[in-house]
């Protein structure tokens, strides 16, 4: 089927050139006006996230719709001063009697696209910042969260003229239908398969990106760990969503003293979060397709599964899984798992840590546990990563005066909080210049150059 965005495209970029999404009250009033709709209509955003992830009402609230709203009261409590002018000093020296500012400038007609695993998430906190920077912006959901896209096509139709904001159903055609387009920023979630084409279509217009990508996330703990609270942590972390969050611990490193504790409490764990047969759980997700469940299955084999490793492919069930006993070629240590299985790697040494790690694609986040501050301030300083948790799990990604975002191959450029503000403005420089600035620029020169020379001199050392 044939996709053609242009007249939507151009719609937008005509209501931007009207300047309405620059004013400040309006730019507020839309705000609350999302503000409004996500209060209303949060029993059937989480009803939606149940149809299209099997996901617990507490998890689907906690990620998918406080942190939105928070997001939304931390935006309307600063926009005001986020919007002001910033002042800068005037330098160098003949800039002396001028006034120096950086305007945060919306781009125009930005183009949002979300993954499926936080489908309201991870195009509604975008979104805030959008219309906060005073941009207009298509939003694309993922066709594997039909559900869920579904609502919020109607909703923002329903709270948004189509010309500033509008939401663009449908699967891979529709997307790269609308990569085609010119657009002033794009801002997108998904994997690292997919962000090179998204950076490969940006690049055709020249437009400015963020790319939120994925990575392998190493757990890292040492000898000195609490192995029950650990154990609790990381099994809290890994299957919250059943595994399927870019943040996931995706494998765990464990000073090989650890080992059989560290398993030993993390299936006590397991079974006191989701009983002893977590089918049965009201707290466990499900798998979002049939093909993301083939992939997982794929993974199980030439390893020794510890706890778990069943699965029901008719109601996408996957049992919370451990894995060890095996290879750091083995398959699920080639690709970002996002699911319920976590392999156990032993170590003795963290050298050892280092240069496996070091040696692979920089992770979205990297989790320590220790409890000597040298082990941490070693991991830290050898390993690159989008951000670090240090004993716990996700929690650097629910702080909205953090930036969140990757480094390397896991993306590039930040948001959330004041970052997401600055991420879809331009940066632009103004200079008020007044009538006696800069008076002995002018030639001939040679008259104040001994002059100049000597006080150069002195202002540079």
């Amino acid at each position: 089927m044939e996709h053609s965005f242009t007249h939507l495209v151009d719609a937008q970029r005509k209501f931007f050139a009207q300047g309405h999404s620059r004013d400040y009250n309006f730019r507020r009033k839309q705000l609350c006006t999302l503000k409004r709709m996500l209060k209303k209509h949060r029993a059937q955003i989480i009803a939606a996230l149940a149809q299209d992830l099997g996901k617990p009402s507490f998890e689907a609230y906690i990620s998918d719709w406080y942190l939105c709203m928070q997001e939304l009261n931390i935006a309307l409590t600063n926009l005001h001063n986020w919007i002001k002018p910033k002042y800068v000093s005037a330098a160098p020296f003949f800039l002396w009697g001028s006034r120096s500012c950086i305007h945060a400038e919306p781009y125009g007609v930005s183009l949002i696209i979300a993954p499926w695993n936080y489908p309201i998430n991870l195009i509604i906190i975008p979104l805030i910042h959008a219309i906060a920077a005073g941009n207009c912006a298509i939003l694309k959901p993922s066709e594997l969260a039909p559900h869920t896209a579904s609502l919020l096509t109607r909703l923002i139709q329903d709270y948004f003229p189509a010309d500033y904001i509008t939401v663009i159903e449908g699967d891979m055609h529709a997307a790269q239908a609308l990569l085609q387009e010119r657009f002033d920023y794009i801002f997108f979630t998904g994997s690292k398969r997919v962000g090179p084409e998204i950076m490969k279509a940006a690049a055709r217009h020249l437009t400015p990106l963020t790319l939120e990508l994925g990575g392998k996330n190493p757990c890292i703990i040492d000898a000195s760990a609490s192995v029950k609270n650990v154990a609790w942590r990381i099994m809290w972390g890994k299957f919250f969503n059943a595994g399927q969050n870019c943040l996931a611990p995706d494998y765990v490193m464990i000073h090989q003293s650890l080992y059989q504790e560290f398993v030993r409490h993390a299936i006590d764990a397991l079974k006191s979060m989701y009983g002893s047969i977590s089918q049965e759980s009201l707290d466990y997700a499900r798998i979002v397709s049939d093909t993301h469940m083939e992939r997982l299955i794929n993974l199980l084999p030439h390893s020794t599964i510890v706890y778990g490793g069943t699965y029901d492919r008719a109601s996408r069930y996957f049992t919370p899984t451990l894995i060890t006993d095996i290879s750091l070629g083995h398959a699920s240590m080639k690709e970002e798992i996002f699911g319920p299985i976590l392999p156990i790697i032993t170590y003795e040494s963290l050298d050892q840590v280092k240069e496996y790690v070091q040696a692979h694609p920089d992770p979205l986040t990297l989790y320590i546990f220790s409890n000597h501050q040298k082990a941490i301030d070693y991991v830290m300083r050898t390993i690159r990563s989008g951000s670090v948790c240090i004993n716990d799990t996700l929690l650097q990604a629910t702080n909205s005066y953090l930036p969140f975002g990757g480094i390397g191959s896991s993306g590039f450029g930040a948001y959330h909080g004041k970052k997401g503000f600055d991420t879809f403005s331009h940066q632009r420089s103004v200079i008020h210049s007044s009538s006696y600035t800069g008076l002995l620029r002018y030639p001939p020169y040679r008259w104040i150059h001994q002059l100049l020379r000597s006080f150069l001199q002195v202002l540079v050392k």
